[in-house]
């Protein structure tokens, strides 16, 4: 969805979307998300990995356990605005920035955890 107020929260949408995916696959038994994967695979994915290898792939990462999943979202703080002459406006890589990013990528918390500096209780929400 291209709503909300940057792409920083459609970049959040999506990597949230691939966690319920992934979830999800962890659901299904493997004679049921399997084909449905080779075929999704087939129509929409342009790779050098071969299904068997795609496959082979979906499986680890169904394996691996939430707690140990670590993602980074590029942000304001790793780019700079830029016009091009064309006026286009564009992100710079801040690749200082970045690689300070990724050094602590496996410190951080994985997705859905609470850190334990956090300052507000949690909440039950609901969308609708």
């Amino acid at each position: 969805s291209r709503h909300g107020r940057s792409d920083w929260d459609r970049a959040r949408r999506q990597q949230a979307v691939l966690l319920a995916l992934r979830d999800r696959v962890r659901d299904l038994g493997p004679t049921e998300w399997v084909p449905t994967l080779a075929d999704a695979l087939d129509d929409g994915v342009t790779t050098t990995l071969s299904r068997l290898e795609m496959i082979a792939l979906a499986r680890r990462l169904a394996r691996v356990e939430p707690e140990r999943l670590h993602g980074l979202l590029l942000g304001s703080r790793q780019t700079t605005a830029y016009r091009t002459v064309e006026g286009r406006a564009v992100l710079l890589p801040d690749f200082d920035a970045i690689d300070a990013s990724l050094a602590g990528l496996f410190e951080a918390p994985a997705p859905g955890t609470r850190p334990s500096h956090a300052r507000c209780p949690p909440r039950d929400a609901a969308l609708r």
